[in-house]
């Protein structure tokens, strides 16, 4: 089971509780004239009359660590961006002096030994150790006070802003025993905290609210779970009902009021689906019908115009009742790095608030650092300052990693370059509003597609980002050999370098992709059935299964299709000539990988397989049965030093082999981030300025803290090795310290040794990754008839090589 401390987990328990968002829109002020929000084109210039926001970061802090006590953690919960305030839900924690831990042990065992002002006392004495609370800010980013959970009050209150721009909370008190009913009540939140001019509302003892906002009719609105109720202005409930889906939060336009809620799907698919439910308020009831959407939306936030959310390159204004959307800014038209960014709070199209949290968590020594909360104030500039500069296309695919992201704007502010880059992402929507039914692979198929043409025809962008793993974009005739600039005045240093990483990455020694960021993959196969071999070949993989004992399988339960895809990143550009616009889907090989799968793979999918595990054994990760001795072998990604020592030391008096996958000499790299420039680019000067900032020592190393991965500096990895040893000669201590962090005793000790075998497996790695998503989607199209026993083999490639052959000559 993945190591999850009783502590850590009632830390994120509470974290995950927190409220969604407000997105009860008010009727108010004047909107601006209508903005165009269009995409700049590349090669373009930037026009004065092009929206620009100047942007006030506002950076917030936490409070300061108690110095007389002994810190242990803290946490920030999902904020929320009021009108004229930010809220977080606070926990910190520090180590509970023994004798006070007796003491609350005993009044947990018999509270009756204590008065009622005793126990009061003592668990507000107890809490000042274990401090939960919601932390209010006002929009400068100054402290306003904070909310505790003290004793005779059932939970933290509930905070939304008041018709008047008045901080209102919602809270619960605790009734006597034995029955301990709760009783609910409205409140103003003074400037120091306190809850002014109580009013009951008539919230039932079962109902427990999550949100709850003030519509502009006065009436109050609260949501929790399935329930939604609606109160007048004396606390009266007049409306109430319950729907079979999970409500997230609000969206409500004037005194209309919609859910959104996740769909509960069938078991097997494990998922829910997104979609918007109108309540009926005069009626008491929610309509009929509801409005599926193509994606989920983490928050809806209130505006004074209307409800927005956040996506990865714009904000976009929801119209449900027209059921549409509508883009009111661009990240592009501000200096702002998005990274992080969820929330906004729009005043008018000319102004409005954005907020990012930032946080980093290691996953393997349960060590946090503060999150970064910055706020953002933007204000419409009368003219765009940055007028005349030249436009950079920088194209990606599901996003831009934040480092890459923040140099972006880094170089955007600079006034002395005379060219200003925005992002394109490939995969971005113009609605969360479903136009026609595509499964997600095929989709994903598409877009890529589209990139590739968009270059083929010259019309793509000047810089691309995080298309390594396409194996179609490995090409000459689209991308510029890199190996030229490397190697060319103003390159870089190899020997600063893991230069076999990109040698790996080469294609008839050509380099078009540079990896910037890696994880190793492939397979490990347990020492006992290697015989001494660090690669094998597919029918070395089937006949290890034959050696095995009877309560041993080769693998974990894999999908046949999964297995196929897994097997195919590895070596599947090895049956594609894009510059002769063939395949080679008849060669041997391939057939062995088919033949593989069938005999390897299972017939259920992932999710019958998860929902199929024994609830009594928990369900394992792949890597602890092979330490279990369940299975010899797994698939597996290796991002950081842990991973590797948790794969090597299997226990038992044995090790892991990192064998890799069939057909491949050892392991493979995955790109994690990769950066390319286009062969037609008009900003080469300014991609490989990228690229080189990008690979220096200071931006791998931070890099490595935001992402799970190795850098390819030398320098970097080396500094990413010794922190992990560090942190893994702390354990003692910090167990010592706080015992509920006895698990970390179980994590293998990175020392110098664990430390140069992983750094000889990064320097073994000679093949990378890829793969052609829309080849592949013929591939397991036919390559599903033969698991299934639909046609033959001999069928199956037939049909994979014409089909595949006719999607390479088309696509040229």
């Amino acid at each position: 089971m993945k190591r999850i401390p009783i502590k850590a987990i009632a830390l994120l328990m509470s974290c995950c509780l927190l409220l969604s968002l407000p997105a009860c829109a008010k009727k108010k002020e004047k909107s601006s004239e209508s903005q165009t929000h269009e995409a700049p084109k590349s090669g373009k210039t930037v026009q004065e009359s092009d929206p620009f926001y100047q942007t006030e970061t506002i950076k917030i802090k936490l409070p300061e660590i108690d110095p007389e006590k002994e810190y242990q953690c803290r946490a920030v919960g999902v904020p929320q961006l009021l009108d004229d305030a930010v809220v977080f839900e606070y926990i910190c924690q520090y180590a509970v002096p023994p004798d006070l831990q007796a003491k609350v042990d005993r009044f947990y065992a018999n509270p009756d030994s204590f008065s009622p002002e005793e126990g009061e006392a003592l668990m507000n004495e107890y809490a000042e150790y274990d401090s939960q609370c919601k932390l209010v800010y006002n929009l400068d980013g100054s402290y306003r006070c904070k909310l505790d959970l003290k004793v005779g009050l059932n939970d933290l209150p509930i905070l939304f802003s008041g018709n008047d721009g008045k901080l209102m909370a919602l809270r619960s008190k605790m009734g006597e025993p034995p029955e301990y009913s709760r009783s609910y009540f409205t409140y103003e939140v003074d400037a120091s905290g306190n809850l002014i001019n109580e009013k009951p509302i008539a919230l039932s003892n079962d109902e427990i609210p999550h949100e709850c906002f003030q519509l502009s009719n006065g009436n109050i609105v609260c949501h929790g779970g399935t329930r939604i109720s609606v109160f007048d202005q004396d606390g009266k409930k007049i409306a109430n009902d319950v729907t079979n889906d999970l409500i997230h939060s609000l969206i409500c336009q004037g005194d209309k009021i919609y859910c959104y809620a996740l769909k509960d799907t069938p078991e097997e698919e494990s998922s829910f689906a997104p979609e918007i439910i109108e309540f009926d308020a005069a009626a008491g009831k929610f309509k009929g019908e509801t409005t599926v959407l193509s994606r989920e939306v983490p928050f809806f936030c209130s505006g004074r115009n209307g409800v927005y959310y956040v996506v990865n390159n714009t904000v976009e204004k929801l119209d449900p009742q027209n059921n549409s959307n509508s883009t009111l800014l661009r990240w592009d038209e501000t200096d702002i790095n998005p990274t992080g960014v969820s929330l906004c709070n729009v005043l008018s199209d000319d102004e409005m608030y954005a907020l990012s949290v930032v946080e980093t968590w290691d996953m393997h020594f349960s060590t946090t650092i503060d999150p970064d909360i910055t706020l953002y104030h933007m204000t419409r500039a009368e003219k765009n300052p940055h007028a005349g500069k030249k436009i950079i296309e920088l194209a990606s695919f599901q996003g831009v990693p934040s480092i890459l992201m923040e140099q972006i704007v880094d170089y955007n502010k600079d006034p002395q370059k005379n060219s200003r880059i925005v992002v394109k992402d490939y995969s971005d929507e113009p609605t969360i509003f479903p136009q026609k039914e595509v499964s997600e692979e095929k989709r994903l198929s598409e877009t890529i597609d589209k990139v590739y043409l968009d270059l083929k025809a010259h019309t793509g962008p000047d810089i691309l980002v995080n298309f390594g793993e396409y194996s179609q974009f490995n090409s000459g005739e689209i991308l510029t050999d890199l190996n030229t600039l490397i190697d060319g005045e103003g390159g870089i240093n190899r020997e600063d370098y893991f230069d076999n990483l990109f040698r790996a990455c080469e294609k008839d020694g050509k380099l078009y992709q540079i990896p910037i960021l890696f994880s190793a993959n492939g397979m490990v196969l347990n020492e006992k059935y290697a015989d001494g071999k660090t690669s094998w070949t597919y029918e070395e993989m089937v006949n290890t299964k034959d050696k095995l004992p009877g309560n041993m399988t080769l693998l974990p339960e894999t999908p046949k299709a999964k297995l196929l895809e897994e097997l195919l990143r590895s070596t599947g550009d090895k049956f594609i000539d894009y510059e002769n616009e063939k395949v080679s889907f008849d060669d041997p090989q391939f057939k062995s990988i088919l033949e593989s799968c069938m005999r390897l793979g299972s017939d259920r999918t992932e999710n019958q397989i998860f929902w199929a595990e024994d609830p009594r054994d928990g369900v394992l990760e792949p890597k602890e049965k092979l330490q279990q001795g369940m299975v010899a072998a797994i698939t597996c990604k290796i991002s950081d030093p842990m991973d590797f020592a948790e794969l090597r030391d299997l226990g038992g008096g044995s090790s892991g082999v990192m064998i890799g996958a069939p057909g491949c000499d050892g392991m493979s790299m995955q790109y994690v981030t990769s950066i390319a420039i286009p062969k037609d680019s008009s900003a080469k000067d300014e991609a490989w300025e990228f690229i080189r900032f990008l690979l220096q020592k200071e931006q791998q190393t931070q890099g490595t803290i935001h992402n799970y991965s190795f850098p390819v500096h030398k320098g970097a990895c080396q500094e990413l090795m010794e922190r992990f040893k560090t942190n893994s000669a702390n354990v003692k201590t910090r167990v010592e310290k706080d015992p509920t962090l006895e698990y970390l005793l179980a994590l293998p000790e990175i020392d110098d040794t664990m430390i140069k075998s992983a750094t000889e497996m990064i320097e073994s790695i000679h093949t990378v990754r890829s793969l052609d998503r829309t080849v592949f989607l013929i591939v397991s199209e036919e390559a599903a008839a033969y698991f299934s026993g639909q046609i033959s083999l001999d069928t199956a490639v037939n049909n994979i090589q014409n089909r595949t052959a006719t999607v390479v000559k088309e696509r040229g």
